[in-house]
This record gives structure tokens, C-alpha cells and sequence, in this order.
């Protein structure tokens, strides 16, 4: 049976709050205008504002003019940063908008070197195709993106070898199952130094980059909002939108916190979940605005209620099993099937199980094959449960009335499917970490078409099926960027983040304001350059 716990006091529940100007968002305006060296406008330039009180910062691009707006801000003192990759960046402190708003010009400077302004993925894409390839893609990008100096330090084989250790310390999760750290079980230290010295891997390295192009059409017209998160040990890893109140919902990995905020204004409370160092993993609203929760290095699940602070426990899962991802309809709400019960994938357990929230009674399903993680998760019309298996090349299918799995191979025999989303018409999007792509399956057909993805090795996490518009979101934390794919068109667009080493996690869609949103989970966090997790929203302006 689940177990009840109330917050009580200030024992189990303490709350921050950030603080912030009155009720709604500011009407103040900072605008400009952004130019080269010779003072040609510079289009796709991201301007952004931090307000350092509230911890928030409001990104928008410049247009074909170079001209850029930053709406709806509060009288405030601001950092301003201007970005672009090929220019040397510039960052503004004490930047005062007053009520009546502000204004200010930028002229950015040509680089010469934009190798370390690029996302990890144009690195990545300098090593050559292959097994050992999509070995390390799997391994060595699921908690981490090659984004920052340390990870492209030069380094000999003996110096990468050495490194290998500490990267399995860092993928153990501090979990007595070791956590993700068994996706390296099929690297040879010795091998992958002495293959990441031959091939170059470092700044120093024979590399030719080209800066992405500006972005045009909705991307252009995209802005980004990043709202600051925890401390420097902080691991923000999913996010969710509670559909009643607009509020976003975040999860601290390792502590167990799971933090409220208020999208207008940062304002933040926080709950401490009574599971302390479960391993809040993810979180997913159902429709009645209960809030569930995977907690991975407990084996353990949540539920939480944010009208009365109540977590419900539940705790029959097996031993070492790390409960992952929860099973979503085509809007991102947890799915209940007939009988009432949710489903979920063991990462470590090899295994699928269904809970029934009434009873607490858990039945767990193991795949047929050792091969594999099961990661991403969703039932079909018929209510069978299929489910990705991470570092392998199979999706599985459960009839949960026979108990009979069924194994699908994707086409690529280094495929490696991730976090999946099923559209209403019972097709699975898949990100594919070994191809970069995204593959779609389409059951009733029992046949895959995949899409390669705009950015060679972005690495692929997660996919998200927008139930408004039938549009998948995908995440691609190697790329700084998400990426919406139009199955009507088979087109992407592109939309990219404004700081560097963006490593968003999971997207949930506001349906009443059509935001995107996600995490920044890097771990650890340090590797972002940053001294925080963040919460981004993406609006969508056109």
C-alpha cells in the first residue's frame, strides 16, 4: 500500500521566495540596435537582460535589421549579454531600465576563433563514424555535453584513459546500482584514449568550423526566458507545467527537492521530498493536477499534490530496479490505462511495471533480452506498453493481458533509442543517440522512416508530440538548441538557446500559452559555467 506523508512545518517543507515586483510581469522595454565592425546590421544576435534580483533573464534575437526588443521587463538593474557565434560576445553590467524602459546599441567585433563557441556536437562530429563512435555518443553524452574546456582540454591516450574513471564516478549517480555508469561497461579505457588521441580530440586539433546561420522565420521571433535554479551542486533533470495554474515544477536530482516557480516573476517555493537522495528523476502531471515522480536511486515513485503539500509513496518496485520514466498520452499527461493504472520503465531492473495508484499494487514485466536499458515509455490504442531499450537497438512491445514482449529492431545496428512520445495516431517518435536522427514507427504499418536531425551528433534525448498540433519537440542537448519537427512537411525548425552548453532534458508544453519548456541538467553542473541549474520557457511570439 502507498504510504502517506504530510508536510508538516517547517520539518519537511521550507520555502524560498525570491523577491519580486508587483503581481504581474513588468511594462518596461529595453531595444536597440546590434551592428558588425563596420556597422552593417547583425541579424540572429541574442540580446539578453538578467534581472540579478529576480535571477531571470529575457533573451530575444535581432531582426534583419539588428534591431532588438526585450519586452515586458521590470524597472530593474540588468546584466546584458550580446551573442552570436563568429563574433567575440559582450556583457554589460548595472544596464538600469526605468519605467519608461531603456535603450542601447551594440557593435560586435569579429572572431577568428570560434571553435570554443560552438556546441559540443561540432566536435563531436570531427571523430570519425563508427561502433567506438556511437559507444562513446551513448556513454559519455547521457549526463554531460563535450561543451565547455575541460571536456575539450588536449589530452594524450594515457591522459583520457585516466579520465575514463572519473567519468564512471560521475555516471554512478552516487546509486549502489551504478546508476548510468553501466553504459560504459563496453568501452575499453586503454582503447577509447588511445582513439580520441589519434582522431584529435581537443582545440588543437586540425578542426574547420562554420558558424551556424542566423535564424529565420518563428525562431527568429522566439523568446527565451532562463530562470535560475538551486545552487553549484544543483541537478535540475525534469520539469513539468502543472495544466490548473500555469506554475512550472522542477526537480533537484540528488536532494529530492522538488521547486515551484512563479513564470512571471521567479518567485519560488520549495518542497523536500520525504525520500531524501532518491533521485527525483521525473516528473509528470496527470490531468486532475497531481504531480508524479520517478525517484531512480530508491526505486521508489512519488505523487504529490500541490493544493495540500501531500506526497503519497509508493515502494514495491524491486530492488536496484531505478524506476525512470513514466508512460504519457499524445498531450504529455500521465496515461492511465482501463483498469486505472500508470506505467513506467525500470532502467537498471530491465523490466516495465504498472502501478495501481488505489492499491499500490505493482506487477513489473522483464524484457526478454539482456541487452539494453528500457528508458522512454507509452502505450498505444490497444494499450500495449512499448518501451525504448537505451545502448541497444530495440523498442519493446508488451501485451500486458498475455505478458508476451515482442522485440522491434530499428534499422541502424547502432541505434540507440531514448525518450519516445506516441502521437494519436499510433505512431512512436524516437530520438536515436547512435544516428542522431529521429526515427518514427508506425505500429499499425510495423514499419520505421527516419529523419535525420538538422546537427550532425547533437545527441538526442527526448521527444515530445505537441497534442495541440500533432508537432514533435525534440530535445538535443549536444546542439544547444530544440528542434520542432512538422510530420506534414517533414521539415525541422531549429530554435537555439542563448547560452552555451544547454543541456535541456525533457520539453513540457503550456497548453494554455503554447510556451516550450525544459531543464538544463549538465552534470555536474559546474560544466555549464554557470553556478546554477535553469528552467527555460521558449514562447513562441509568431
Amino acid at each position: 500500500m502507498a504510504r502517506l506523508i504530510r508536510l508538516i512545518g517547517g520539518c519537511l517543507f521550507f520555502s524560498l521566495l525570491i523577491l519580486a515586483g508587483p503581481g504581474a510581469a513588468g511594462a518596461a522595454t529595453l531595444g536597440g540596435k546590434v551592428t558588425d565592425g563596420n556597422g552593417r546590421a547583425l541579424s540572429g544576435v541574442y540580446v539578453s537582460a538578467k534581472d540579478l534580483v529576480r535571477k531571470m533573464a529575457v533573451s530575444v534575437l535581432s531582426d534583419a535589421h539588428g534591431r532588438y526588443e526585450i519586452a515586458g521587463l521590470f524597472p530593474s538593474r540588468y546584466r546584458v549579454r550580446v551573442r552570436r557565434i563568429g563574433f567575440q560576445p559582450l556583457t554589460l553590467d548595472g544596464v538600469v531600465v526605468g519605467d519608461s524602459g531603456a535603450t542601447r546599441n551594440f557593435r560586435l567585433a569579429a572572431s577568428s576563433e570560434i571553435g570554443q563557441q560552438m556546441p559540443a556536437n561540432a566536435w563531436l562530429a570531427s571523430l570519425p563514424a563508427g561502433p567506438m563512435k556511437s559507444k562513446f555518443l551513448v556513454g559519455c553524452t547521457i549526463c554531460h555535453q563535450f561543451g565547455n574546456a575541460a571536456t575539450r582540454a588536449p589530452r594524450s591516450a594515457q591522459e583520457w584513459s585516466q579520465l575514463y574513471p572519473k567519468m564512471r564516478q560521475i555516471a554512478s549517480l552516487g546509486s549502489e546500482n551504478q546508476g548510468y555508469a553501466h553504459l560504459l561497461d563496453d568501452l575499453d579505457p586503454q582503447q577509447l584514449g588511445q582513439w580520441l588521441a589519434a582522431n584529435g580530440f581537443g582545440p588543437h586539433a586540425a578542426h574547420h568550423f562554420t558558424a551556424p546561420p542566423a535564424a529565420t522565420g518563428a525562431a527568429l521571433h522566439a523568446v527565451v526566458t532562463e530562470y535560475d535554479v538551486g545552487g553549484p551542486m544543483a541537478g535540475a533533470h525534469d520539469m513539468a507545467i502543472d495544466p490548473t495554474t500555469g506554475m512550472a515544477w522542477v526537480g533537484d536530482f540528488f536532494p529530492g527537492l522538488l521547486i515551484r516557480i512563479n513564470p512571471i516573476n521567479n518567485a519560488q517555493k520549495t518542497y523536500q521530498s520525504p525520500v531524501r537522495g532518491g533521485g527525483l528523476h521525473t516528473l509528470q502531471f496527470d490531468r486532475n493536477g497531481i504531480l508524479w515522480c520517478t525517484l531512480m536511486l530508491s526505486e521508489m515513485v512519488a505523487s504529490f499534490d500541490p493544493k495540500t503539500g501531500q506526497f503519497n509513496i509508493y515502494d514495491h518496485f524491486s530492488r536496484g530496479s531505478a524506476t525512470h520514466s513514466f508512460a504519457t498520452d499524445a498531450f504529455g499527461y500521465i496515461q492511465y490505462d482501463r483498469h486505472g493504472r500508470l506505467w513506467l520503465s525500470e532502467f537498471m531492473g530491465n523490466a516495465v511495471a504498472s502501478l495501481d495508484p488505489k492499491s499500490g499494487q505493482v506487477r513489473e514485466y522483464p524484457s526478454p533480452s539482456r541487452v539494453g536499458h528500457p528508458y522512454g515509455i507509452a502505450l498505444d490504442s490497444k494499450e500495449h506498453v512499448w518501451y525504448a531499450k537505451y545502448g541497444s537497438n530495440l523498442i519493446d512491445e508488451l501485451d500486458p493481458e498475455s505478458g508476451r514482449v515482442t522485440e522491434h529492431r530499428m534499422p541502424g545496428a547502432d541505434s540507440s533509442p531514448h525518450r519516445i512520445t506516441i502521437d494519436a495516431k499510433d505512431r512512436l517518435w524516437t530520438p536515436d543517440d547512435g544516428y542522431s536522427s529521429l526515427v518514427m514507427y508506425d505500429i499499425a504499418k510495423g514499419t520505421f522512416k527516419s529523419y535525420p536531425l538538422p546537427d550532425k551528433d547533437s545527441s538526442p534525448y527526448a521527444a515530445r508530440v505537441d497534442g495541440a498540433t500533432g508537432r514533435i519537440w525534440v530535445n538535443v542537448p549536444g546542439a544547444d538548441a530544440i528542434y520542432r519537427f512538422d510530420p506534414a512537411t517533414e521539415r525541422f525548425t531549429i530554435f537555439r538557446l542563448p547560452s552555451p552548453v544547454s543541456y535541456t532534458r525533457m520539453v513540457s508544453i503550456d497548453y494554455a500559452t503554447g510556451d516550450i519548456w525544459s531543464s538544463l541538467s549538465n552534470l555536474p553542473t559546474g560544466h555549464m559555467g554557470r553556478d546554477h541549474a535553469e528552467v527555460i520557457r521558449l514562447h513562441l511570439a509568431q
